[in-house]
């Protein structure tokens, strides 16, 4: 009996637990809590697919640009100059003769593939997906004779909703004039 008598004496007097409203009130407040972590994750998520995307298509313009740019530095000159189309003349052999596999051609194709050519068949896709309304070739000149600098404009949708257009806009020397 005694110690029935001390047992409830260590038991805390008038507290009967949690009532069914307090812990409607709790879980209430757990799920608001939940669906603000669950909004800021996704949205932390949508964001870096974003940056994954403008990451990967700012890395595809820029290795378009360096194998541009080293067709046109290691050129003799340029041969056709059009908006969509510019070939230039590599001089392999160093013999001032446009011998055939000597003019390097790069093209915007309408379906938005940039293409490298060479005047003996070879054919290279280099990249798709760009836009050919806002991609081109300019000039420092209208005679292909008499041009010393292209200037060269990319643009590339970036691949996720919302993600608007990573452009790049770069000019090119020749070096290797005769």
């Amino acid at each position: 009996m005694r110690r029935i008598a001390a047992l409830r004496r260590l038991a805390p007097s008038g507290d009967g637990g949690m009532t069914l409203v307090e812990l409607g009130i709790s879980l209430a407040g757990l799920a608001v809590i939940a669906t603000m972590l669950t909004t800021f994750f996704v949205g932390v998520t949508r964001v870096d697919r974003l940056h994954e995307a403008d990451d990967a298509a700012l890395v595809t313009l820029r290795q378009v640009r360096q194998r541009i740019t080293r067709d046109v530095r290691e050129a003799r000159g340029f041969v056709v100059a059009s908006p969509l189309t510019m070939t230039v003349w590599l001089d392999a052999d160093w013999d001032g003769i446009q011998d055939t596999g000597e003019r390097v051609s790069w093209a915007l194709l309408d379906d938005g593939s940039l293409a490298r050519l060479t005047d003996n068949g070879g054919s290279v896709t280099v990249v798709g997906g760009l836009d050919p309304a806002a991609s081109g070739f300019t000039y420092s000149s209208s005679s292909p004779q008499d041009i010393r600098t292209a200037t060269i404009r990319l643009e590339s949708p970036v691949a996720v909703d919302g993600g608007g257009d990573r452009s790049m806009e770069f000019d090119v020397s020749l070096r290797n004039m005769p």
